[in-house]
C-alpha cells in the first residue's frame, strides 16, 4: 500500500510539474506579482517601522520639553524656597536682636525702677523724720490725691 501510495503522490507532483509548464507564461505573471506584493510589502513595512519611529521621537521630544519645564518649575520653587527661608532667617536675626535689645532696656529700666524705688524710700524716710523732728511744722492736707505724690519726690 505504502508503494501504491507513493506513486499516486508522484503522479500527482508530475501531473502538477506538467500543469506548471504548460503554464509557465503565466506563471511568470504569478511570480512577478508576487514579487511586487513582497516588495510592496516590505515597503509598507518600512514604511509603517518609519512612521512609528517620527512618533516615538515626537513623544520623546515631548517627554523630554516637559521633564525640562518641570526642572524648571522645580528650580524656581527651590529659588522661591530658599528666598522665603532667607526672608525668614532675616526676620529671625531682627526679632533676636529686637529681643535681645528689649531684654537690655528692660534690664536698664529695672534698675532705674530699684535706684527710684531706693531714691523714694530714702526721700520718704528723710521726710518721715523731718517730720518727726518737728512735729509743729506739718500740717494736715487732707486727703492726697495720688498723682500729686509723685511731686513730693522730685
Amino acid at each position: 500500500m505504502i508503494g501504491l501510495t507513493a506513486i499516486f503522490s508522484a503522479f500527482r507532483a508530475v501531473r502538477w510539474l506538467a500543469w506548471l509548464y504548460d503554464n509557465r507564461a503565466w506563471l511568470r505573471w504569478i511570480v512577478a506579482g508576487a514579487a511586487m506584493a513582497g516588495l510592496v510589502g516590505l515597503w509598507r513595512w518600512e514604511r509603517h517601522d518609519r512612521l512609528a519611529a517620527a512618533r516615538m521621537e515626537q513623544a520623546a521630544l515631548r517627554e523630554t520639553a516637559l521633564a525640562r519645564a518641570d526642572a524648571a518649575r522645580w528650580q524656581a520653587a527651590a529659588a522661591q524656597r530658599d528666598q522665603a527661608l532667607a526672608l525668614q532667617t532675616a526676620a529671625i536675626e531682627r526679632l533676636r536682636f529686637d529681643a535681645a535689645r528689649a531684654e537690655s532696656a528692660a534690664h536698664k529700666a529695672s534698675i532705674q525702677s530699684r535706684a527710684a524705688a531706693v531714691a523714694a524710700s530714702l526721700r520718704i524716710r528723710e521726710l518721715e523724720e523731718e517730720a518727726h523732728a518737728r512735729p509743729e511744722d506739718v500740717r494736715p492736707l487732707g486727703p492726697i490725691v495720688l498723682r500729686r505724690v509723685g511731686r513730693l519726690f522730685e
